[in-house]
């Protein structure tokens, strides 16, 4: 098949390689004065984007004769969008002339025409096709049913424009992706672990490695969320190089996208250091579950104006430091209201009113699995607690009935 006519883009070397390009009934033909050695690479600037007909030789191309006319059919007029294998490149001096010689020399190939029987021809269908499928699926929003990942530019970019952001956590592989497929925008990994995964009665015995572990499991679950980890309790507040190095762990060995710590102006040197090093933030003001033994109680924050105007004023330093959002947990709405009004950032908000630019909730709440756990700002989706009880015990009924499994359970 070699020397039949292919699609090139066609590069000019040198200000003599080009003679004329004139039209003669809708075909371009070019005529060249100086030597012209055609060879095979990737696209380049196109000046010109004929059918050129090559040289016959069976391993690579050779120079063509000095002053050779090389007729060619009817241009496309987007050769990156038609069918285009590659480069001729116009030699001016017999210099160029080498050292195109000596690249063409190294990659030889055979010039095929460009149809779907080609080996070409078919390779690149199958690329292209490939491709429009990974654009599409880098492009999608849930709305539409399309995938997008979620990162701090698209979050703020739904303050903007008013939109709701939706979080909730996951700890695991298997509900973080059931999460992530319903279209959730945020997969926080937090140091409610502690609570709802292991049992404790708070959030501080969990530690830096646990919660690598678990932001992992959630990492490897989604395509779309963006994924923010919780520092634990004692891996930022002693120092700003230790909170440097901590963030560092989660972000290199759990893969996640953005780390989140509670505090204000009290971390404040831990936050600029973190953010020097590139790495996201998310704060978190009110009710700040790693201080819990200073509060005494779980009740709502910031309800007198001194504890109030602190938190204000700890938005506002958030949001000059650079952080891309703010939790507000357990405050009245109308302080929430105002704070999601005087920073640029987004403010989400867990028992913090409706005013928030988001909202967030442990996921074992929302779906009724942690059963005692009733607070006035949770709404339950589900009652999975009572449904999965109830499962477990037909499951139970079964086995020891002898009805499972039965004659199609089995090979």
């Amino acid at each position: 098949m070699v020397g039949h006519c292919a699609t090139f883009v066609l590069v000019n070397g040198g200000n003599k390689s080009i003679a004329a390009k004139r039209y003669v009934h809708g075909i371009i033909q070019i005529q060249v004065r100086e030597q012209v050695l055609p060879i095979v690479g990737g696209l380049a600037k196109p000046e010109y984007c004929p059918f050129a007909q090559l040289g016959r030789n069976k391993n690579h191309f050779q120079p063509f004769p000095n002053r050779y006319s090389c007729k060619t059919y009817r241009p496309s007029r987007n050769p990156f969008t038609r069918n285009v294998h590659g480069i001729i490149i116009c030699c001016i001096t017999s210099h160029a002339e080498r050292g195109v010689a000596f690249l063409f020399s190294a990659l030889p190939l055979p010039v095929y025409p460009f149809t779907r029987r080609s080996p070409f021809g078919r390779r690149r269908a199958l690329l292209r096709s490939r491709l429009s499928h990974r654009s599409r699926l880098s492009h999608m929003s849930t709305a539409t049913g399309e995938l997008k990942r979620v990162t701090t530019h698209s979050i703020q970019a739904m303050k903007n424009r008013g939109e709701k952001i939706a979080m909730l956590t996951a700890y695991d592989y298997s509900t973080a992706r059931i999460l992530d497929e319903a279209g959730i925008d945020i997969l926080l990994v937090g140091d409610s672990a502690s609570n709802v995964m292991a049992g404790h009665e708070t959030t501080l015995p969990i530690t830096l490695d646990q919660m690598i572990y678990h932001a992992q499991s959630v990492v490897r679950a989604v395509n779309r969320a963006m994924v923010v980890v919780d520092l634990p309790f004692g891996s930022y507040q002693s120092n700003s190089e230790i909170a440097l190095s901590s963030a560092i762990r989660i972000m290199k060995e759990s893969g996640a996208h953005a780390v989140k710590l509670e505090g204000g102006e009290e971390v404040e040197e831990s936050i600029r250091r973190i953010l020097r090093a590139g790495i996201p933030i998310m704060g978190h003001l009110g009710l700040t579950p790693q201080s819990i033994y200073k509060f005494g109680t779980y009740t709502v924050r910031a309800k007198e104006e001194v504890e109030a105007q602190k938190l204000r004023d700890d938005a506002k330093l958030l949001d000059q430091l650079g952080c891309f959002s703010l939790v507000l947990e357990k405050i009245p709405a109308q302080l929430a209201k105002e704070v999601s009004e005087s920073i640029e950032i987004p403010t989400i908000g867990i028992g913090a009113g409706r005013h928030c630019d988001g909202q967030v909730l442990v996921t074992q709440d929302m779906l009724g699995i942690t059963k005692d756990f009733k607070p006035r700002f949770l709404r339950r989706y589900l009652e999975l607690f009572e449904a999965v009880g109830d499962a477990t015990k037909r499951y139970i009924s079964d086995v020891k009935g002898l009805d499972f499994p039965n004659d199609t359970e089995q090979y």
